[in-house]
C-alpha cells in the first residue's frame, strides 16, 4: 500500500542530501527506513519534490 508523507523543510535543511533528509523525517513519525531504501525509492520515481 502506497502512503504520501508531505515534509516542509526548515531553513536549517537546506543543503542536506535528500535521502538524508527523509531518512530523518520518516524516522521522527516512527517510519525506520535504511538511506538505502531511501536512495532507491527516489530514484524510482517514488519521491517528489516541489521547490
Amino acid at each position: 500500500m502506497q502512503q504520501i508523507h508531505t515534509f516542509v523543510p526548515s531553513p536549517s535543511a537546506l543543503g542536506e542530501r535528500l535521502d538524508k533528509f527523509l531518512t530523518d523525517q520518516l524516522a521522527a513519525q516512527g517510519l525506520v527506513l535504511s538511506r538505502v531504501r531511501v536512495q532507491q525509492l527516489i530514484k524510482s520515481g517514488a519521491v517528489q519534490v516541489n521547490r
